[in-house]
């Protein structure tokens, strides 16, 4: 496994895409997702491409969404006329090409302690791929989790048509207590990445440390398996500290992305326009 490709560009995501009906296909290599909006017509949305076919999807789409992989890639959209609507949010990656030992000393103090004390809970762990109805309880443990704090993910019917479309690449790592579930996380596998999807834990999980486990077991696995990489996903520090200092006490590195930019005919020529006047003031310098 070689090719590090974003989740949101990877096949797998466009199986699933597919199987529930959305518009997603490839304009350059790059997958475009494509809605008709009342009164705004055809918007064509990009995320975290390698490159962006802007000039092509201008010609395409009344509305182009970009959300932006890197801040190279931002300056190239801004430069061609894109307007950034939502700044960069970053990313937390582990890399998984480490040996068992450096991946425990490169974990924050605290996080490793915590490891240690989930691994001397002698938690019964196990790995299974999905199961639509094994681990429905999972999914409406998720869904009660993002009402209740406010976020929002993958809806159950996009869950349910990666694991249909990719049957290998769909796992749920559980720990239990007395035969109960007390925590589990699902990972979702693209090429040499996978992706943390889903982490849910009772009060039970959390007074053990369950989570801790579970990623470590998930992050060997999935060494194993030949992944190079493990996506952790956004790091939000001033609205979830606690869940950006979990995510980077593993001894994942965070990476900035390029925010979100919009481009239509109108922002593109203001955009250019204002730029021109600016290069003829003395400001500019």
């Amino acid at each position: 496994m070689t090719s590090i490709i974003p989740l949101q560009q990877h096949p797998t995501y466009h199986r699933a895409l597919t199987l529930i009906g959305a518009d997603a296909d490839y304009v350059d290599g790059t997958m475009v997702l494509r809605r008709r909006l009342p009164m705004l017509g055809q918007v064509a949305l990009v995320s975290r491409a390698a490159e962006v076919p802007i000039d092509v999807l201008a010609q395409q789409a009344r509305i182009v969404l970009i959300n932006a992989e890197t801040a190279e890639q931002a300056a190239r959209l801004r430069a061609f006329g894109a307007v950034q609507i939502v700044t960069p949010r970053s990313i937390a990656e582990l890399a998984l090409t480490q040996s068992e030992a450096d991946q425990r000393n490169l974990m924050h103090g605290k996080w490793r302690n915590r490891l240690v004390a989930a691994e001397r809970a002698n938690l019964c762990v196990d790995r299974r791929s999905f199961d639509p109805d094994g681990h429905g309880w999972l999914l409406q443990s998720d869904q009660d989790q993002q009402r209740r704090k406010g976020f929002r993910g993958w809806p159950p019917a996009l869950t349910h048509a990666f694991a249909s479309t990719n049957p290998t690449s769909t796992h749920v790592w559980t720990a239990y207590a007395q035969s109960k579930p007390i925590a589990a996380i699902m990972m979702l596998r693209h090429g040499a990445v996978a992706t943390y999807h889903i982490g849910w834990s009772s009060d039970a999980g959390r007074n053990v440390h369950a989570h801790c486990a579970l990623i470590w077991r998930a992050s060997r696995w999935l060494a194993a398996q030949g992944h190079s990489l493990l996506d952790l996903g956004g790091i939000e520090t001033q609205h979830a500290p606690g869940l950006a200092r979990f995510k980077l006490g593993t001894g994942a590195v965070p990476r900035a992305l390029g925010g979100t930019w919009v481009y239509t005919a109108p922002t593109g020529f203001l955009s250019r326009g204002v730029r021109r006047i600016a290069m003829r003031t003395p400001l500019a310098s």
